[in-house]
């Protein structure tokens, strides 16, 4: 499929649509991710470190269903239980950037904490495709 269709229906394996792909996907976790930061910290008053965490860690759930289902057609783990570990795992390390980023920008920097959630959304989107893509995703040579 090519052009503009391209873009959105059938599986691919071109490293530009799926990083495209990705973006979209990305995106739409982090809409996930932010209105569920927002209801839990400015709603219910969690702190927002602990509702960081929860939040992102629903993005990431959020992001594996669509890059499995939509992004990244080639798999390197056969097993979807280990993948998703290994997802996770991935994930948990930009959670440690996430958070290290929410400290040093409200606490540091004193900046307001979506202004600092979308400057941490921001580091953590590179290290999730390139990590990803290169582990998991991989064309098999």
């Amino acid at each position: 499929m090519g052009g503009l269709l391209g873009l959105f229906a059938g599986k691919t394996r071109h490293l530009g649509v799926q990083l495209f792909r990705y973006a979209i996907g990305g995106a739409i976790a982090t809409i996930a991710d932010f209105s569920i930061y927002a209801l839990l910290v400015k709603v219910l008053g969690v702190h927002y470190l602990i509702g960081n965490a929860t939040s992102f860690t629903a993005g990431v759930v959020v992001n594996y269903l669509i890059s499995i289902w939509w992004v990244f057609p080639q798999r390197q783990v056969r097993s979807k239980g280990v993948e998703f570990g290994l997802f996770a795992l991935i994930g948990l390390a930009a959670l440690g950037i996430s958070e290290l980023c929410m400290y040093f920008g409200v606490h540091v920097l004193g900046l307001y904490d979506l202004l600092t959630k979308v400057l941490a959304t921001g580091c953590t989107l590179v290290w999730n495709f390139t990590i990803r893509k290169l582990l998991l995703f991989r064309d098999k040579a």
